[in-house]
């Protein structure tokens, strides 16, 4: 069975790194800070 979540005030990322080494694939991240946004997308 796989797991899926969604991510609010993701910020750069931290927790859907590591919901991904649990085996969780991330369906929405949300982050409404621009340094924060770059971040997230260079790294996901």
């Amino acid at each position: 069975m796989a797991y899926t979540h969604i991510d609010c005030f993701s910020g750069p990322g931290g927790i859907c790194t590591g919901l991904h080494a649990a085996r969780f694939e991330t369906k929405v991240a949300i982050e409404f800070i621009k340094s924060c946004v770059d971040t997230y997308s260079a790294i996901h």
